[in-house]
């Protein structure tokens, strides 16, 4: 007798934000999309974490510190996982996280280019997903511009309730 060969975990079955877009488009390709946009897939919204008692250099170095080393990885699969881990436990909130990314000072934009795409393509937390896309309203060509679309119009989360 022979021993069965062992497979590998599955994967998580957790839908990436950018099928999720293109899911929302192709049932409702010319549907209104809601002022506040459509729902995450699990049909809650985000928490907002993060401190808003920084300053903006603050949160700018916090940022910086935080995200600049894991761009430049030239293995986008690793780094745009190393990005998910790190936005998961930021210190500032998503909104100005997407904003300081924008501004950053990046040594390989090659490198974050493939992270940013994807951390788009297979990212399943919208605080990594709106890293990405910042970087890729900056370092994206012709070619991210479906996918950025579908992001930006179908994937909005809904505004916390007071």
């Amino acid at each position: 007798m022979s021993a069965r060969e062992e497979r590998q975990a599955l994967t998580s079955r957790t839908t990436s934000l950018s099928d999720y877009a293109l899911f929302r488009h192709g049932i409702e390709p010319d549907g209104r999309v809601p002022r506040k946009g459509f729902p995450l897939p699990d049909g809650s919204p985000p928490p907002e974490p993060g401190r808003n008692d920084l300053t903006r250099q603050q949160a700018q170095a916090e940022v910086t510190d935080a995200l600049t080393p894991l761009l430049a990885d030239p293995d986008p699969v690793r780094a745009a996982e190393a990005v998910h881990r790190r936005v998961a436990e930021p210190a500032v909130n998503r909104r100005s996280l997407r904003a300081h990314t924008a501004r950053l000072a990046l040594g390989d934009e090659d490198a974050a280019r493939r992270t940013a795409r994807q951390l788009i393509r297979t990212g399943t937390d919208a605080a990594a997903v709106g890293v990405g896309m910042a970087l890729l309203v900056r370092l994206g060509g012709p070619e991210d511009v479906p996918c950025l679309k579908a992001l930006g119009h179908r994937t909005t989360p809904p505004a916390p309730r007071a």
